[in-house]
């Protein structure tokens, strides 16, 4: 299992019509796909550092939606102290709801 996943894209496990069941790889634009027909496949038997490795997704779109990559968050003001460098996304939501005073 790899520590990143998309909710969704290319990387669908389950059959397309331009791959077979399993892991994929880039640069195909599937139209269809079937659904999939086992648990999940052992990422031990592939090549997850391949360049053109897909990262696994769990539902099919021809296109992600949603990736895992850090995302810039920027604050001024009172409390911007809180918000630094990379933070866990969670955190976020604390100090949205305090300044929100939600809950108050």
């Amino acid at each position: 299992m790899t520590t990143l996943g998309y909710a969704n894209g290319r990387g669908y496990q389950g059959e397309s019509n331009n791959q077979p069941a399993g892991p994929k790889i880039c640069c195909t634009a599937p139209s269809k796909f079937s659904a999939l027909a086992r648990p999940r496949f052992d990422l031990s038997l592939f090549d997850t550092t391949a360049p053109d490795y897909l990262q696994e997704a769990g539902i099919p779109l021809s296109d992600e939606t949603h990736g895992g990559e850090d995302v810039a968050i920027y604050a001024a003001g009172v409390n911007a102290h809180l918000i630094h460098g990379s933070m866990e996304q969670n955190w976020i939501f604390y100090v949205m709801a305090d300044a929100l005073r939600l809950g108050k």
